[in-house]
């Protein structure tokens, strides 16, 4: 008798589980941790990852800095851009800026851990946000990550 993975059903499970790297608040700079995630029929990579950093339980240090009820509206990528529409449960983080900025930032080093995403354009679908320039994709910076 031979294994066959496929007649297990463990070809197809490897299918829809991906690795993938969050970058999260760790004081004031962001921190990776790797997760494991499970892929959702019909939703992008970029969608699960986004799922998956929305919903990050804080512990140990490791924040999460979105503002309960954000959800991420649409997401897409094009040419290495990444625009992500959030609802307007994300602009409630706008108040503090330390916290916006550390939300925004964790989108972007996790969006672009990834490889086909060199930059990303965020936009928060019916409200304003202030405390961070959204007009411009953003790239991670040097100084975001701890060593």
């Amino acid at each position: 008798l031979t294994r066959e993975p496929w007649a297990l059903g463990l070809e197809r499970e490897e299918r829809w589980v991906m690795e993938a790297t969050l970058y999260v608040p760790c004081g004031e700079k962001l921190a990776p941790v790797a997760v494991c995630l499970r892929r959702t029929a019909g939703r992008t990579a970029m969608a699960d990852v986004l799922s998956a950093l929305l919903s990050f339980e804080s512990s140990g240090g490791y924040e999460n800095p979105f503002p309960e009820g954000t959800l991420v509206a649409s997401v897409e990528v094009r040419s290495g851009l990444c625009t992500v529409v959030f609802n307007s449960a994300f602009a409630l983080c706008d108040s503090d800026p330390a916290q916006a900025t550390q939300a925004v930032r964790a989108v972007v080093t996790t969006l672009c851990a990834l490889q086909s995403v060199e930059q990303v354009q965020l936009q928060v679908y019916g409200a304003q946000f202030t405390a961070v320039d959204l007009s411009e994709p953003l790239t991670v910076g040097e100084d975001w990550i701890l060593p």
